[in-house]
């Protein structure tokens, strides 16, 4: 208790310093002191600092399925739509709108962005999406705990460079959030 006074009558560390006031113009009139001014907008490069609870085991999208790599994931690859939190409405994402969806539910037509990139700068196109459903359902790669939401899938093709129809075999409740869930990955790489 005698410490935090004796600290608590000495004043603030900015009393003993005196500074000259700020000329017009300049960056420490526009700002307040304690904050930082932007320097202008974000650059490819820029970083985002996240707190994680644990570490991801792998960051391969594909064959991870714990909850450390999938919120490191949800950055790197997001999905063609997404849950907005607070109307739990799906809301395009990578996609430009919704599906459009057959009135048999058995074909959903995914129609992509044409201004998104993966980080080498290569744009996301139709066959990235083919690529990813086609490697989730390979038997070689070790994606189980994905495969499962896709075994209604029956095809995947690419309609035009921004535009992907995944036909299905059989309607299944959650094909809405599982085919909008899928996270392209770079079929180049």
């Amino acid at each position: 208790l005698a410490c935090a006074l004796a600290l608590g009558a000495r004043g603030g560390p900015s009393e003993s310093k005196k500074t000259a006031p700020a000329t017009a113009g300049s960056p420490e009139a526009a700002a307040p002191a304690q904050l930082p001014v932007p320097a202008g907008p974000p650059v490819r490069g820029d970083w985002l600092v996240i707190h994680s609870l644990a570490d991801p085991e792998n960051l391969n999208p594909l064959t991870s399925n714990d909850a450390g790599a999938s919120a490191v994931l949800g950055w790197i690859f997001p999905s063609l739509v997404r849950i907005d939190q607070n109307t739990l409405a799906l809301e395009p994402l990578l996609a430009r709108e919704l599906p459009e969806v057959s009135p048999s539910r058995l074909a959903y037509t995914y129609r992509l962005r044409e201004d998104v990139s993966f980080s080498d700068g290569k744009l996301l196109s139709a066959e990235d999406v083919v690529f990813t459903i086609k490697a989730i359902r390979h038997p070689l790669v070790n994606a189980a705990p994905l495969r499962n939401y896709y075994n209604s899938v029956a095809d995947a093709i690419v309609v035009d460079p921004h535009t992907v129809r995944i036909s299905l075999g059989e309607v299944y409740f959650l094909n809405d959030w599982q085919l909008g869930g899928i996270s392209p990955i770079p079929r180049h790489y």
